[in-house]
């Protein structure tokens, strides 16, 4: 049995599995030779920019690059600033609206020279409005007051607008007109598609994006077909509360949009085991950890949201398990960022809710764990499946016509009013042909 852990708990950092994300903005690819000084050979040295546009709002969750060590016999240690500028009448902004130099990032080098690609992810995302940008990169790799093993970020042509700061010959960005730059812009746009995994793939997300890594332990239900299992075709994910990575299903960082100041709806079919009916039990379902992280879980007998950042809960009422470990139940969070955070139990709203204005920011931008806690060895103790994370708030009526794939309403034969909206139409069909096969 599970021991209780403490109503606030700490959401502890575990390293992340590094990935950048989707592509917002791609220039290249680079040239197979040539690359520009930007090195701190000395302060304010050799940083060079170039820009790209966001055709509307996105997290930016990463870049990949790509460059090489110039009059350098080997590759050197790297030690980036990445930064990123609004636009100013055609020249990067003074003050950077983004900058880090913290990103964890991937180096692979190429085989030809001392040129290599780079993949950098950000532990804290940036939400950036739709406009016109520069992305600045510095690299102080270079023997101080000398040139040797200075750090050239690639070219893509010898054509193109880019922007430089050369020191103290020129302190203040200049437009250079030497040759557009190779650098990609990776993230999600704030109307980000939903991820939803139902595990008849694995762990593949049918968003396309955010498919997740299975552990050398993980486990799935045999296919069927029951009066308990009605919404799939037989899979479930499943675990026996070991808490260990190797029963999880991690999606890497970066593939997921981190839930940041968004709206959100998290959405599952949940069966508990028996070992964790009771009062002093819980079953670990997602956690993302870290700063800005948050975790999903079955806390005694309700359900419980912990913001990372604040530590805020949000419970349910308690919910009535049923003790033989048997009976799926559908569970929701909703998060309206202009209002209140619900859970939502089988359709029907669950709880006091809590204020949204006292969660944070959920700007994590490390590993998604499903099926378990990314600490503290704790895990689940049950069954999952119809997982989905969306930005957006759903309403009363969508979060109705989602339970409907999990529960099994009074009435023996199926209602063509699926949502509950007091009239049969074209939404109702593709509610209906979404869960073909779920009515007896």
């Amino acid at each position: 049995m599970l021991k209780l852990l403490p109503a606030a708990v700490a959401i502890a950092t575990i390293a992340p599995t590094v990935s950048a994300g989707p592509t917002l903005f791609e220039q290249g690819p680079p040239l197979s030779s040539g690359t520009v000084a930007s090195d701190s050979i000395d302060p304010a040295m050799f940083t060079q920019g170039d820009n790209f546009s966001l055709a509307q709002s996105a997290v930016v969750t990463g870049v990949t690059f790509s460059g090489e060590y110039q009059l350098a016999s080997g590759l050197r240690d790297d030690s980036f600033t990445i930064s990123i500028h609004t636009d100013d009448a055609g020249l990067p902004a003074a003050s950077p609206v983004f900058q880090t130099t913290t990103a964890s990032i991937v180096r692979t080098p190429t085989g030809v020279g001392t040129r290599a690609t780079y993949e950098a992810t950000f532990a804290s995302p940036p939400q950036l409005p739709a406009g016109a940008y520069w992305l600045a990169i510095q690299n102080a790799t270079a023997t101080p007051g000398s040139v040797t093993g200075r750090w050239g970020w690639a070219r893509v042509n010898t054509d193109g607008d880019r922007a430089r700061i050369f020191g103290a010959q020129s302190p203040d960005w200049e437009p250079f007109d030497n040759g557009d730059l190779a650098f990609s812009i990776c993230g999600f746009t704030t109307n980000a598609p939903t991820h939803f995994w139902d595990f008849e793939s694995n762990g593949r997300d049918h968003a396309g994006l955010a498919d997740g890594l299975l552990g050398a332990n993980v486990q799935f239900t045999s296919p069927s077909v029951s009066p308990e299992h009605l919404f799939a075709l037989g899979r479930a994910l499943t675990a026996d509360a070991s808490g260990d990575l190797a029963d999880q299903i991690v999606v890497p960082a970066g593939a997921y949009m981190p839930l940041g100041s968004d709206d959100f709806t998290i959405s599952l079919a949940y069966k508990r085991g028996v070992e964790d009916t009771g009062a002093s039990d819980q079953d670990m379902i997602l956690t993302v950890p870290g700063a800005g992280g948050w975790l999903v879980r079955a806390f005694d007998d309700t359900m419980d949201f912990l913001a990372g950042t604040t530590s805020v809960r949000v419970t349910s009422d308690p919910v009535s398990f049923d003790p033989s470990g048997s009976e799926w139940r559908h569970v929701a969070i909703v998060c309206d960022r202009d209002g209140m955070t619900t859970w939502y139990i089988d359709g029907v709203a669950s709880g006091p809710g809590t204020p949204s204005s006292t969660l944070g920011n959920l700007n994590s931008s490390e590993d998604l764990h499903i099926g378990g806690g990314a600490f503290l060895g704790i895990g689940l103790d049950g069954c999952l499946d119809r997982l989905r994370v969306m930005h957006t708030a759903l309403t009363p009526a969508q979060i109705r016509s989602l339970a409907r794939e999990v529960i099994e309403f009074d009435n023996a034969d199926c209602e063509t009013d699926f949502n509950n909206d007091g009239v049969t139409d074209s939404t109702d069909l593709a509610t209906l042909l979404a869960g073909w096969g779920a009515c007896p």
